[in-house]
């Protein structure tokens, strides 16, 4: 049911609104996957979208929710990250500078 709440709610918390000054830490595979997963998203309401307009379907209706208001999209993404501090993982070596640290993981 959770997928139904911005029908009731006009504002849905993220993450980030739980945690203001927390630190984030992501993979250097997010970007990508990012997109893939939106894409994937979107095409799926586009697909619920048609069978709402199918009249003639005898199954259950299902009222989708706009992808938006269940996820960030990508410039609502940047905004959640500007507020915070945000390293980036990389499995490959980097070439040394400022902003750089090896783990040496």
């Amino acid at each position: 049911m959770e997928h139904w709440l911005p029908f009731f709610h006009a504002r849905l918390e993220t993450l980030f609104d739980y945690l203001p000054n927390a630190p984030i830490v992501l993979d250097e595979q997010i970007p990508a996957q990012q997109a893939a997963r939106w894409d994937s998203i979107s095409e799926q309401y586009q697909t619920r979208m048609e069978a709402l307009k199918d009249r003639a379907r005898l199954d259950t209706i299902y009222k989708p929710v706009s992808p938006d208001g269940l996820y960030l999209d990508a410039p609502a993404w940047e905004a959640a990250l500007s507020a915070h501090p945000v390293r980036h993982l990389s499995q490959l070596p980097q070439p040394s500078g400022p902003g750089v640290i090896d783990a040496g993981g």
